[in-house]
């Protein structure tokens, strides 16, 4: 019998996938212009740890000897790193436009699959406590990554309507990897779904030590912190009471 997906699942994917083209809708539009979305980028970053640390991990650590945790865990941060290494080889260049725009496309859209893989994931932990608390840190994680990225592709393009195209299409196949995860789950025994669980661990704490980067050169070391530990407790308060 085919396994039926966690409840929730659909309306999980449906609202990431939104907020992250809301996000890359808005940087594609008003690139160049002071908004305060940056301040969210350090909430985000801890966000993303407590959901590593207080969620993920340990569902994966349950079934799954931890040394075996461990390595797949540092081959997600691996592959991000990878990942958001192509993003930062084409930063906007008012000269050349449009070099490096194929390279960009196939980065922003592998990471949006696997940001919809993950979802689906992520959404078969125990509780409903555990998948709000993923929504929550998912939702800001593809709303703030989605401005970065849109505003990426405005800088990229020659025409805004050009970048909020791509940067949406792109942003849309969060839902593909979703899909790609519901097809795949009745093929796969549990320690295959445990294993991908650690390397969305390791994506996520790479994604944290990203953002927060950003944010401490910003905003400062003190702000910076503040902010991620307050994402930290929230997640980790989600998860404790469920």
């Amino acid at each position: 019998m085919p396994t039926t997906p966690p409840n929730g699942l659909y309306l999980t994917l449906i609202v990431s996938t939104l907020l992250g083209m809301t996000g890359a809708g808005l940087g594609a539009l008003l690139f160049g212009r002071a908004l305060p979305v940056r301040h969210m980028l350090p909430f985000g970053s801890g966000l993303l740890v407590g959901m590593a640390m207080f969620l993920v991990l340990p569902e994966a650590m349950a079934d799954s000897p931890a040394g075996v945790v461990a390595l797949l865990c540092a081959l997600g941060w691996l592959l991000f790193y990878v990942v958001e290494s192509v993003l930062h080889r084409v930063q906007p260049d008012p000269h050349m436009r449009m070099v490096g725009l194929a390279p960009l496309i196939v980065a922003v859209s592998l990471h949006s699959i696997l940001d919809g893989w993950n979802i689906a994931v992520a959404a078969a932990l125990p509780g409903r406590g555990h998948v709000l608390a993923f929504l929550l840190g998912m939702g800001v994680h593809k709303l703030t990554g989605g401005f970065a990225v849109g505003a990426i592709f405005r800088g990229a393009t020659p025409r805004r309507d050009w970048a909020l195209a791509w940067v949406l299409a792109c942003e849309a196949t969060t839902l593909l990897g979703g899909g790609l995860n519901i097809l795949a789950r009745d093929h796969f025994p549990l320690s295959w779904t445990l294993w991908l669980l650690a390397l969305t661990a390791g994506s996520f704490l790479y994604l944290a030590w990203h953002s927060f980067g950003t944010a401490w050169k910003k905003n400062g070391i003190r702000s910076a912190s503040l902010s991620a530990l307050a994402g930290v407790a929230l997640i980790a308060v989600l998860a404790l009471a469920n």
